[in-house]
């Protein structure tokens, strides 16, 4: 009962199935504004993003010798030694006016299911509390994405998912 009445004070509803024999199943619904994400805004070309924080292990400025291709166009990265796989956002997201070299572009390392990979963004821009928003369902099923965010200037800023960038 303190349950169900905490969760309708934040607008959302507990919703509980039972079949005998069988057990319960307890659904808690909560508005998605309440969803809110602690996240890194990055820019890259003329677009920003947000990559929570909770997968973000360290961004730097590697030199041009840190970055080697293996199996012909494959990226990797050289950190300390130890070697992880770059992924270029704005080849995945097609952005023009992108920074291509590596050089001049940050390198924000995310760590997925335990392994690390390379983010090559142009900058950080900021970090910051964000409240998730629906894409809605025109936008549904991005890769990479998991939704979207109105930054304080106004901006809107796509949220994305780790996880599944670097899977697709």
């Amino acid at each position: 009962d303190v349950v169900k009445k905490n969760i309708e004070k934040l607008r959302g509803k507990i919703e509980i199935e039972s079949e005998l024999g069988k057990g319960s199943t307890f659904k808690i619904l909560l508005p998605l504004t309440m969803a809110i994400v602690d996240g890194l805004v990055v820019k890259v070309g003329e677009d920003r993003f947000i990559l929570p924080t909770t997968s973000v292990k360290v961004a730097l400025r590697p030199k041009g010798d840190d970055v080697a291709s293996i199996q012909g166009n494959e990226e990797v990265l050289n950190i300390r030694g130890k070697i992880i796989p770059l992924f270029r956002l704005h080849n995945h997201f097609n952005i023009d006016n992108a920074v291509t070299d590596i050089r001049k572009a940050t390198v924000v390392v995310v760590e997925t299911t335990g392994k690390p990979y390379g983010l090559l963004v142009d900058d950080m821009v900021s970090k910051q509390e964000v409240v998730i928003k629906s894409l809605g369902s025109m936008m549904q099923g991005i890769p990479g994405v998991s939704g979207g965010a109105i930054l304080g200037d106004g901006s809107i800023a796509l949220i994305l998912d780790p996880v599944s960038l670097i899977g697709s």
